[in-house]
């Protein structure tokens, strides 16, 4: 049987956080999820004996620690120096996108975005087989 993997959501949108949860979850077998309505609560979660993610999805702009800040936060901890981190945001311009991408994240998708689209990018940043 396939490990499960796991997968951080941080954004400060609980419907947004709600939705990608029940999208994942159908559309991704052997994935769990994580959610963080902060970037500082997405922090705390990391750091909490034992944790292990797979992948991270963060929003840029959010009240207190913005994503730039996260992806800074998290590239600072040796364990999660290689998690893939895809940015979400409805911020196109491309000071933050290249801001987001120096600092370490390994993709942007630009809001609104369609569904299928994260999920084909997280298949291929995790290498998951699609589902029969």
């Amino acid at each position: 049987m396939p490990e499960t993997r796991q997968i951080l959501i941080v954004d400060d949108d609980e419907f947004l956080r709600k939705l990608l949860q029940m999208n994942l979850k159908q559309k991704l077998k052997n994935c769990s999820v994580l959610m963080a309505e902060s970037g500082e609560t997405g922090i705390m979660k990391l750091e909490e004996k034992g944790i292990h993610v797979d992948l991270i999805l963060v929003d840029l702009i959010m009240t207190g620690m913005n994503g730039f800040q996260f992806i800074s936060r998290v590239r600072e901890n040796p364990k999660f120096k290689n998690t893939p981190i895809l940015v979400m945001t409805a911020r196109s311009c491309n000071e933050d996108v290249n801001e987001a991408m120096a600092l370490g994240a390994k993709d942007v998708l630009i809001k609104p975005f369609v569904p299928e689209e994260l999920i084909r990018r997280i298949e291929q940043w995790l290498c998951l087989d699609k589902p029969e």
